[in-house]
């Protein structure tokens, strides 16, 4: 039975459906099988916090256990401030294998914005590092929590804890080296996002793991060469292009935040070559430093975020026009609902997102991972036309 979409362009739940089973869960447990001494996730800062794909499924397992003993029970939400380390990343894997909904926030948000967001999804608890360089997190979840009804937990993960926080360092080696005492949960846990406007946006596993296959398909990310990334697992996008993508090709992962120009190069030119991923705002030093090099990034990816599906092929930004031998691919973030990557011209010029559709091939079946959906809207008297998306990589 060949998978087919359904009228919200989500893939049917049938027993042919290739992604049925495919959860990040599954995909950590995968990449242990095949790859157990390949290194999953490289701290750059601090080599004693990378690990390799077999570390993190059983950090993974132990983490699941961790949250379990917090009393936190399988369908309870949990909003994680997301940063750049393995142990925030282990901690969102944990937490789904406990059948913990997770949701992910930046660090960038205020307390009334993390207060707000962790009682619209019923929060039973947040969880982050103390701090991200000068922004001082734990105060922002302790003040977060007490003014959510529903909270009744802060964790800290990493190393350093703070007053008040449960801890739970999915790095240490007592965590590391247990073993899950209970079995995987995650296949429905859900990820939620954070809209631009405030709004939750709730995702399946299977369609982030549909983008990110799409993703790795088009940009042509195979398992020797590190993926760099500048955005953070906080939003669609930066699950799709960070984590989801590496576990699928079984690449190195390396997470760069807060962004520093002359950090981000010399761990560029240290890795040499990388697929790098940053903000599109970017583009004008890319092109001005000579970065986009193709013995120094076997590709580069620039995330533009809109809130809606541009209608026209957007415009480069002022010196952003990069004419390169590079292969340069733009990263369109539509809303918190897909992100979808079109390779540049030889010219340099953008391509507008979905001309052609997106087809992956798994299992021996073809799915439709993303296509254009003219909506036809009378307002008014007049007739317009509105364009959506759907397919197995667009959450709705």
């Amino acid at each position: 039975m060949s998978a087919t979409a359904d009228q919200s362009g989500q893939v049917e739940g049938t027993a042919g459906d290739p992604f049925a089973r495919l959860d990040l869960g599954a995909l950590v447990s995968g990449a242990a099988r095949l790859r157990p001494e390949r290194v999953a996730f490289h701290d750059v800062a601090d080599s004693a916090q990378s690990f390799t794909f077999g570390q993190l499924e059983q950090r993974v397992g132990a983490t699941a256990q961790a949250w379990r003993q917090l009393s936190l029970s399988a369908g309870e939400r949990v909003l994680i401030v997301a940063t750049a380390s393995g142990s925030v990343l282990a901690g969102m894997l944990g937490a789904m294998r406990a059948g913990l909904d997770v949701a992910l926030v930046g660090p960038h948000l205020g307390v009334t914005e993390i207060a707000d967001f962790a009682a619209a999804i019923g929060a039973a608890a947040i969880a982050g590092e103390p701090a991200c360089g000068d922004v001082d997190i734990g105060e922002a979840m302790f003040s977060a929590a007490a003014r959510s009804e529903r909270v009744r937990i802060v964790a800290s993960l990493g190393r350093t804890s703070f007053d008040g926080a449960a801890p739970l360092d999915p790095m240490a080696e007592q965590i590391g080296g247990a073993a899950m005492a209970a079995p995987d949960a995650s296949s429905h846990a859900l990820l939620i996002t954070r809209g631009i406007d405030g709004q939750s946006h709730f995702h399946r596993q299977r369609t982030i793991v549909a983008s990110a296959l799409d993703f790795v398909t088009r940009v042509q990310i195979g398992t020797q060469i590190p993926l760099v990334s500048a955005i953070l697992p906080a939003s669609f996008a930066g699950l799709v292009a960070g984590p989801a993508a590496a576990l699928i090709a079984g690449a190195p992962l390396v997470l760069h935040a807060p962004f520093d120009a002359r950090q981000l190069l010399t761990i560029c030119e240290a890795l040499r070559p990388v697929h790098l991923i940053a903000p599109v705002m970017l583009a004008e030093e890319f092109a001005a430093s000579g970065l986009a090099d193709p013995d120094v990034l076997a590709s580069l990816v620039m995330l533009a975020r809109y809130k809606h599906m541009p209608a026209e092929i957007p415009v480069e930004p002022p010196g952003g026009f990069l004419a390169t031998e590079l292969p340069v691919f733009d990263l369109y973030g539509i809303g918190e609902i897909a992100a979808i990557a079109e390779r540049r011209l030889p010219s340099g010029a953008r391509v507008a997102p979905l001309t052609a559709q997106h087809m992956l091939s798994l299992d021996g079946q073809d799915v439709l991972a993303a296509r254009r959906k003219l909506h036809y809207l009378l307002t008014h008297g007049r007739l317009d036309t509105a364009i959506a998306i759907e397919g197995a990589a667009v959450s709705i």
